[in-house]
């Protein structure tokens, strides 16, 4: 899923904490950032504070009821 550009990186952070499985950061460079951890959470950060619009990946989540908790943070996908 793709993150809003509006993102409240508190409120995200503590929805990543209640998820159950793998929450990872995936960079268009093949990156990952696990997003339970607190050093890829600074990272995270540090890459999104300038030009979060500009940080390009997506988040994947290992289960599907983490995609649900996270979805108010994530772009609508286009319907075909």
């Amino acid at each position: 899923m793709k993150l809003k550009s509006s993102l409240d990186l508190e409120r995200f952070f503590t929805a990543v904490r209640h998820c159950q499985g793998k929450v990872t950061f995936e960079t268009e460079e093949g990156d990952s950032l696990n997003l339970k951890s607190a050093l890829c959470l600074f990272v995270f950060t540090a890459a999104s504070r300038d030009n979060f619009a500009h940080l390009s990946g997506k988040v994947v989540c290992q289960l599907p009821e983490d995609e649900r908790l996270l979805a108010p943070f994530a772009v609508p996908e286009a319907s075909h």
